[in-house]
C-alpha cells in the first residue's frame, strides 16, 4: 500500500478564453474550476458547465473530478464517476476543446539543518574520509557533465512545442458528432412544425447554390423535429421522404465540412498560413452555428496561422 506523501504545488496552464496562455500556481485542494467565478479556476467557454470539476489532492496524487454532464477528458481519456489521477503535463478537455493543462512542482526538500528520522536515534554515523569525499565530487561533477551532454544532443532533434499542438485535431467522428447534436426541443407545434419541415424541403433543393445551403437545409429539417414532439428524433411515418433528405444533407455535410476541415489543418501543419486561414474562413461559411465547439476549434486554429504568419500579414483573397 503507497503511503500517501506531502501535497506538491500545482501549475495550470489556461487555453481558452480570455486568459489564454496564463498559468496560476495552486498549493491548496480542490481546485475547483468552471465558468462561475466563484470557482477558483475561471474558465470562460461555452462548453464548460458553471461548476464543471475539481483538481483534488488525495491518497497522495492529484485527481481529477467531473462534474458535469458535458464530461471530462484527460489526454482523450473520459473521466468516468471515479477521479482519475493526473500526471504532469497532462491536458483536459471538454467537448473536443483542449481548457488547461498541469504541470506539478517537486515537494519541498528537507531544510537544512534538520535531519531525517533515523532508526536508532542514538547511532552516529562516522565522519567520511576527506579523500573519499574528494573523489565522490569528481565522479559527481563527471556523471554531471555527461548528464548535460545527453540532455543537450536529444535535444537537438526535438521539435519545439508549438501553439498548433495545443490546439486539438478534431476527428471525423468529432465532428460527425458536433454535426449531429441535436438542438434544444422546443414545446410540440403542429403548425411551426409544418412550416419548418416546408422551408427544409426548399432549401433541401438550393443547397447547392450557397457556400452555407446545405447547413441551412440541415438546420432547418433539425428545427423541424424540435417541435414534433417526437422523442426519437426522427420524422413520423408519413413523413419518410423527409427523413431520408434529412440523411442525405446531414451526410453531405459532414463530408464537406470533413474536407474542408482536413485540408486546412494539413496546410497549416505544413507552415501554409495563408492557405490554412482562407480554409478555415471558407469553413466558417460552410457551417455557420454560433457558439459552437467546431466553430471555437476552427477560430483557434485560425489564430494559430494568424500568429505562424505575423499579425496583418495574411492574405486574403
Amino acid at each position: 500500500m503507497t503511503t500517501p506523501g506531502p501535497m506538491n504545488p500545482l501549475q495550470i496552464q489556461l487555453f481558452t478564453g480570455a486568459a489564454a496562455g496564463r498559468r496560476a500556481r495552486f498549493d491548496r485542494s480542490p481546485i475547483s474550476f468552471g465558468r462561475d467565478p466563484s470557482n477558483m479556476l475561471v474558465v470562460e467557454d461555452a462548453v464548460v458547465s458553471r461548476r464543471h470539476g475539481e483538481v483534488r489532492f488525495a491518497g497522495g496524487m492529484w485527481v481529477l473530478v467531473n462534474q458535469s454532464e458535458n464530461g471530462t477528458k484527460v489526454n482523450r481519456k473520459a473521466v468516468t464517476d471515479r477521479p482519475l489521477p493526473l500526471r504532469s503535463g497532462d491536458e483536459v478537455y471538454v467537448g473536443g476543446k483542449l481548457l488547461f493543462n498541469v504541470t506539478f512542482e517537486p515537494v519541498e526538500t528537507t531544510a537544512p539543518g534538520d535531519l531525517p528520522l533515523m532508526a536508532d536515534a542514538n547511532a552516529a554515523a562516522p565522519p567520511p574520509a576527506r579523500k573519499k569525499k574528494k573523489v565522490w565530487i569528481a565522479i559527481s561533477a563527471y556523471m554531471g557533465g555527461i548528464l548535460l551532454a545527453v540532455i543537450f544532443f536529444s535535444s537537438l532533434g526535438k521539435k519545439p512545442t508549438t501553439q498548433q499542438s495545443r490546439v486539438p485535431e478534431l476527428t471525423k467522428e468529432t465532428i460527425a458528432e458536433l454535426i449531429r447534436a441535436s438542438p434544444r426541443r422546443e414545446p410540440a407545434s403542429e403548425l411551426r412544425y409544418r412550416e419548418s419541415l416546408t422551408e427544409a424541403n426548399r432549401l433541401f433543393d438550393r443547397r447547392d447554390t450557397s457556400p452555407g445551403g446545405l447547413y441551412d437545409a440541415h438546420r432547418m429539417y433539425q428545427t423541424a423535429l424540435s417541435y414534433s414532439g417526437r422523442d426519437d428524433h426522427t420524422f413520423p411515418p408519413e413523413a419518410q421522404e423527409a427523413q431520408l433528405k434529412f440523411r442525405q444533407v446531414q451526410h453531405e455535410l459532414i463530408e464537406k465540412v470533413e474536407l474542408i476541415y482536413r485540408d486546412a489543418c494539413n496546410r497549416l501543419n505544413r507552415g501554409d498560413y495563408d492557405g490554412a486561414w482562407r480554409g478555415f474562413d471558407q469553413l466558417k461559411a460552410v457551417y455557420k452555428q454560433a457558439n459552437s465547439p467546431l466553430i471555437e476549434n476552427i477560430q483557434d486554429k485560425q489564430n494559430v496561422a494568424v500568429r505562424g504568419k505575423g499579425k496583418g500579414k495574411i492574405k486574403v483573397k
